[in-house]
């Protein structure tokens, strides 16, 4: 088995946390002298068949997958690939496909040097690895706060499944109006009241502006690191570039490992009786564009897996390519 000792060392920099960035404030322009109206260009309309919409739905159940009580997190701040166990040119060829998708997504790229929040590691010994990595730093696969990862038999899978390709997401339920995590963080002090609360500031990193809505949720849920091990069984199964993809599927969304899309999808890559996709279907990309466009803001029930298969169908019929658009 290759050693990962020195990419252990990484984890150690990757944040529990993402800290907010300030808000840029907006002037009003001084309104222009009257002229004369001009007709309005209205987007185009995208109708959504029945069929799709069902597909949809199906689709968005079999992929996602949060942890538990908590909706499907996406990335909100600048990601950074380090990819180990690699020789240069293929580790620099897999980071950039995976920034290549981010980037189509309308996600910032960190700067060369930056600390890794998806961090792909490359071995002889999947299992061994897996094992290896949770040993050495348990905190970064299970951070002791709930709504983070998917829990003690998840983390198990992850080491001992011996499937090709394997993953552990870790997402923060945050405050949306600030970014400010939204459960509070092993180490952090309970909040206690002062006597009196006479003004927010009191309140500190606690403080939460609130909503007069029953259907309305402000807290949303922000990747905050993905490590993914790639066994070298993997290339023996497909082409690079084929699980350079299936890679970045993966971090850029939280998949569920034992998903088998119905539908045309880079995630059926290593399932012998699913038709094989060389890149990103329709559908994925459908499902990943309306993850990273969509407010999944609703608290009541399946609302929000309703919001996001609605979202994924109307990105699929817009953008059909052929033998993409079955259901």
């Amino acid at each position: 088995m290759k050693s990962v000792a020195r990419w252990l060392a990484l984890l150690s920099l990757i944040a529990a946390a993402a800290a907010a960035g300030p808000a840029l404030a907006q002037v009003a322009p001084t309104a222009p002298p009257p002229q004369e109206s001009e007709p309005t260009q209205l987007d185009d309309v995208v109708v959504v068949t029945a069929d799709v919409e069902q597909t949809a739905r199906a689709y968005v159940a079999a992929v996602g997958a949060p942890p538990e009580g908590r909706e499907p997190a996406a990335w909100r701040r600048r990601i950074c690939v380090g990819v180990g166990g690699m020789s240069p040119e293929p580790a620099r060829a897999l980071a950039d496909r995976v920034l290549d998708w981010g980037y189509s997504l309308g996600l910032e790229i960190g700067p060369p040097g930056c600390t890794p929040d998806i961090f792909i590691v490359a071995t002889d010994d999947g299992n061994a690895t897996a094992r290896e990595l949770v040993t050495a730093r348990p905190r970064a696969f299970r951070t002791g706060a709930g709504g983070m990862d998917r829990g003690g038999a998840a983390l198990r899978a992850f080491q001992e499944s011996g499937r090709p390709i394997r993953w552990w997401h870790v997402s923060l339920p945050v405050n949306e109006d600030n970014g400010r995590p939204a459960i509070r963080l092993p180490g952090q002090q309970p909040f206690v009241a002062p006597p009196e609360i006479t003004r927010p500031s009191q309140l500190g990193s606690f403080a939460v502006t609130g909503l007069a809505s029953r259907l309305s949720d402000q807290i949303r849920d922000d990747l905050q690191q993905v490590i993914v091990v790639l066994d070298s069984s993997a290339l023996e199964q497909a082409s690079f570039m084929e699980v350079a993809d299936y890679v970045a599927m993966i971090a850029l969304a939280q998949v569920d490992p034992q998903a088998s899309p119905e539908v045309p999808s880079i995630l059926n890559l290593f399932d012998p009786d699913r038709p094989r996709e060389e890149t990103l279907s329709a559908w994925d990309r459908g499902y990943l564009r309306a993850l990273y466009t969509t407010y999944l803001d609703r608290s009541a029930g399946n609302a929000n897996a309703a919001i996001l298969a609605g979202a994924t169908a109307r990105e699929v019929q817009a953008q059909p390519v052929a033998g993409d658009e079955g259901s």
